[in-house]
């Protein structure tokens, strides 16, 4: 009887941690489909006739705040306003989603790429 009621109270205890495990990756699932429709709309055209045309968004959320990434991209895209969107949701969704969940990260700090228009394209540029 005893082991019953344990195993009873294990099981009560422990499911909403696997609740919330599984929610967890719900959204975590999510946010990378979310980054990934951003990439995939960015990269449809990063045409550039300078520099000018081109800047790094950020693209995600660190636990400790400041971005988890950058994207580089093309002011000229005619998706731009939607990758723009796009992009912001996604450092928003994983700030959330980062405090819901009490994630923990390195804390190290990501510099903005260096970009440039090489060949018409925006680029991260690599000097």
């Amino acid at each position: 009887m005893k082991t019953l009621f344990t195993a009873i109270l294990f099981a009560l205890t422990i499911s909403p941690v696997f609740a919330q495990s599984t929610a967890a990756q719900r959204e975590a699932k999510a946010i990378e489909a979310l980054k990934e429709q951003t990439r995939s709309l960015n990269t449809k055209d990063l045409s550039c006739d300078g520099v000018n045309d081109c800047q790094a968004m950020e693209l995600g959320s660190k636990a400790c705040g400041g971005p988890k990434g950058y994207l580089v991209v093309s002011m000229k895209n005619n998706n731009y306003t939607r990758v723009a969107t796009l992009a912001a949701a996604t450092v928003d969704r994983e700030d959330a989603y980062n405090r819901k969940y009490r994630v923990i990260s390195d804390c190290m700090m990501i510099m903005p790429p260096t970009i440039g228009c090489v060949a018409n394209k925006c680029v991260n540029a690599p000097y």
